[in-house]
């Protein structure tokens, strides 16, 4: 009898961890330190740390904070405490972008902050759509 209830207790286990293996995410996500956040008027452009050693920036429209009909928000803007705490993180959903999580200081007084230097009103790449594959 105790066999048996042992061989149940173990089916009963074991089965859902087959199925949870058997699908497999369409969500897929990594992230980055950042450096420095210079902030315009139509976009943030972000530098991060790319694969331990050197640089790289990438731009973030503002408009992606804001809801649109029938699609999720792309950019979130989360709060840290510190910039040792900073990061950025892209979501991917079947391989193409999905949303991006920027984790930094909101207060514009952190070192982490700066200002975009424009020349013309407008940074070019404000308006884009989708987020280009960042370089790790």
């Amino acid at each position: 009898m105790k066999k048996l209830f042992i061989l149940i207790a173990m089916a009963v286990m074991f089965i859902p961890s087959l199925a949870a293996k058997a699908q497999k995410s369409l969500v897929t996500y990594y992230s980055v330190p950042v450096l420095k956040v210079l902030d315009s008027r139509d976009a943030y452009v972000v530098i991060y740390q790319k694969n331990k050693i050197g640089t790289a920036s990438v731009l973030l429209p503002k408009k992606w904070c804001l809801p649109t009909k029938g699609e999720p928000v792309k950019l979130k803007v989360r709060a840290v405490n510190t910039m040792d705490e900073a990061y950025f993180s892209v979501y991917k959903r079947n391989g193409e972008f999905y949303r991006a999580v920027l984790n930094v200081p909101l207060k514009k007084t952190n070192p982490i902050w700066g200002i975009v230097d424009q020349k013309n009103n407008r940074l070019e790449g404000a308006d884009k759509e989708t987020l280009e594959e960042l370089e790790l």
